[in-house]
């Protein structure tokens, strides 16, 4: 009995739109002025889906290591907002993800 081959398309299709989304997200951001500040909190959430989805697409192997590279890179993108540690804490993070991503593909 032989399995059917499974095509980068078929895992990658919703990732795909969650990118898209957030490419979208970061345009209307950018295009958009207000006086509350809420064209940053769209620009932020469109960086974050695609540094999320980029991620999981990147990482080659297990669906749990995908995961777990897009939900640290998720959260490593909100930690450099901030200041002082927690901002060194947020590029390390981005730092081991890169290399989990690069350790995957070898």
């Amino acid at each position: 009995m032989e399995n059917a081959p499974r095509t980068v398309i078929a895992r990658n299709r919703p990732t795909s739109g969650v990118i898209l989304i957030g490419l979208l997200l970061v345009i209307s951001g950018l295009f958009t002025q207000d006086s509350l500040g809420v064209n940053l909190i769209v620009i932020g959430l469109g960086v974050a889906l695609l540094l999320a989805g980029v991620s999981y697409i990147a990482t080659k192997g297990k669906g749990r290591l995908a995961l777990t590279n897009a939900f640290v890179s998720l959260v490593a993108a909100q930690l450099l907002a901030f200041d002082s540690v927690i901002r060194w804490v947020g590029g390390f993070a981005v730092v081991i993800v890169g290399m989990s991503i690069v350790y995957s593909r070898l």
